[in-house]
């Protein structure tokens, strides 16, 4: 079993998700609108550290909805900014799968509630961590899809022994004549 899970955690995290995301957002050109910074919910103080004393390109550090409608698929790259697995983010966006997938349809309003939600959690993220740097930020993305894979991986386990259980339940029915009818 470990070794199966083992196995799944490398070969997803080799799909490079999160750096295809990250080229996402690096290729998105058109510029971007971030006043009032409080529209989008992100802190002012955490604003001028990451953006205007640290030099790092907004996008990188912050979610904007315009990036989002661009290409769902950059929802992966923020929520592993967040640090949230994505039973966590389920808790506050609902289903994102098909998002983080570029499957889904998203809105203008679902698009700005990701974003005021994750710049929540990043803005806090900052302004509470010493020092905060974007590599720690790539190595948190790293560490939130391990935690993601992980949980998907138990949630398969657990459905497969419900599964089996069922059909022992439902044998054992039936060789004791036990059925209705």
């Amino acid at each position: 079993m470990r070794l199966t899970r083992s196995l799944l955690i490398v070969t997803s995290l080799q799909k490079k998700r999160d750096i295809k995301a990250l080229n996402i957002i690096r290729k998105f050109k058109k510029e971007l609108n971030w006043e009032p910074l409080s529209s989008f919910l992100i802190d002012e103080k955490v604003w001028a550290y990451a953006i205007d004393q640290k030099g790092y390109d907004p996008k990188k550090v912050f979610c904007h909805p315009d990036v989002l409608l661009n290409n769902s698929k950059a929802i992966i790259y923020y929520r592993g900014l967040c640090g949230l697995s994505l039973k966590a983010a389920k808790d506050y966006l609902g289903s994102i799968e098909s998002l983080e997938e570029g499957k889904g349809k998203l809105g203008p309003e679902k698009a700005l509630k990701i974003a005021r939600i994750f710049n929540t959690f990043i803005s806090s993220i900052i302004k509470n961590s010493t020092k905060w740097t974007i590599k720690n930020g790539y190595r948190t993305i790293i560490a939130t899809l391990g935690i993601t894979l992980d949980g998907v991986m138990r949630n398969n386990i657990g459905t497969l022994a419900e599964d089996r259980i069922r059909a022992m339940v439902i044998e054992w029915i039936g060789d004791n004549s036990l059925f209705l009818l």
